[in-house]
Order: C-alpha cells, then structure tokens, then sequence
C-alpha cells in the first residue's frame, strides 16, 4: 500500500477538519475534553474559533479520527 501523502492545512483549514474529525469521533464535548486532557470550554473554543491559541488543540482533535497531525504546517494524514 502506497504511502499517504499529507495535507498541507492553513489555521482555517485546520479549524474546518477539526470540526469534520470531532463529528467523526462521535463524541460529546466533554467527553472529548476528558480524553484530551483540557476542559468542555476548551473544545468548545477551539471548534468555534479557527486559528490563534487554539491550533495545538485543534491538531489534537483531528487526532481524535485517527488521523494524524503535526505542526507548524499543519500537514494531517488521514
């Protein structure tokens, strides 16, 4: 199988997979926030909010899907 090659995301497309992979992980807000580690608001602000303080946690919802997600370009594998 062919490696994946990765998407190059700016905050706003960041920001927009987030959304996508936290509806995908079928999770609430809390619980979400219970497995990374961060409060309900937390989430809550960074699924409202594209870039700014919130791109670290926004990477770590992405992960939430499965998905991979590394900084500071933001290349996500899915």
């Amino acid at each position: 199988m062919p490696k994946k090659k990765p998407e190059i995301l700016d905050e706003a497309g960041l920001h927009t997979l987030a959304r996508e992979a936290f509806e995908r992980s079928g999770l609430t807000q809390r619980e979400a926030a219970e497995r990374l580690g961060v409060t309900q608001g937390a989430v809550s602000q960074a699924l409202r909010n594209a870039g700014g303080r919130y791109v670290a946690l926004q990477c770590r919802i992405v992960e939430l899907a499965g998905w991979r997600c590394e900084g500071p370009r933001w290349l996500v594998y899915r």
